[in-house]
């Protein structure tokens, strides 16, 4: 009846809600990322076509930069294809795919692919269950550990506030500021006593 003090957290199962998950086929993905480097090279921009991440709501196709083959004075020359010339070439990609728009990282930091994001047909939920749950949370060293979401290949992000010399949540009407904030404060009470 007095102030009980709590000497454990909470149980997550019992809190916290599972969402189901689900992804388009590796066949559709296979055909997606044919169909990219097929599209690049009618345009003029061989590419192959060598994986994909596939992350709560894009799918990243991983394309690696061809070379353009050109005869000087009776010399073939072999010239790499230019990052910017596949990045010029998003409306082109978006309208083949049927998608409504297409971002592309050129190239993607610490690989030598570029990456063509695509968004998946059906959105997953990112649970806040499911990232506190993950190794990353679980493994991480911090006072003040929060989850933040998954990143483009569905790895959960994981940070703890303590070494962070600012906190800045900004976004447009709608994009999910209130239910940052609220999963912040979600992730402090249920690892905190």
């Amino acid at each position: 009846v007095g102030g009980a003090i709590v000497s454990t957290p909470p149980n997550l199962g019992v809190i916290l809600n599972n969402y189901g998950r689900s992804s388009d086929s590796d066949d559709l993905m296979r055909s997606q990322g044919k169909l990219i480097e097929d599209t690049l090279l009618t345009l003029g921009v061989p590419v192959r076509f060598v994986g994909w991440d596939v992350g709560p709501s894009i799918t990243q196709y991983h394309i690696v930069p061809g070379y353009i083959e050109r005869t000087t004075r009776g010399e073939v020359v072999r010239t790499k294809v230019k990052v910017s010339k596949i990045a010029s070439h998003s409306n082109d990609l978006a309208l083949a795919l049927a998608a409504y728009s297409v971002r592309i990282e050129a190239p993607v930091p610490g690989t030598a692919y570029v990456g063509i994001e695509v968004p998946n047909r059906v959105s997953n939920v990112v649970g806040l269950k499911d990232l506190m749950e993950s190794d990353t949370f679980t493994e991480r060293k911090g006072q003040l550990k929060i989850a933040l979401g998954e990143d483009v290949k569905g790895n959960p992000i994981v940070s703890d506030m303590a070494r962070m010399p600012h906190l800045l949540i900004a976004g447009a009407t709608g994009s999910g500021k209130s239910v940052c904030i609220n999963s912040i404060i979600a992730c402090l009470l249920l690892t905190h006593t």
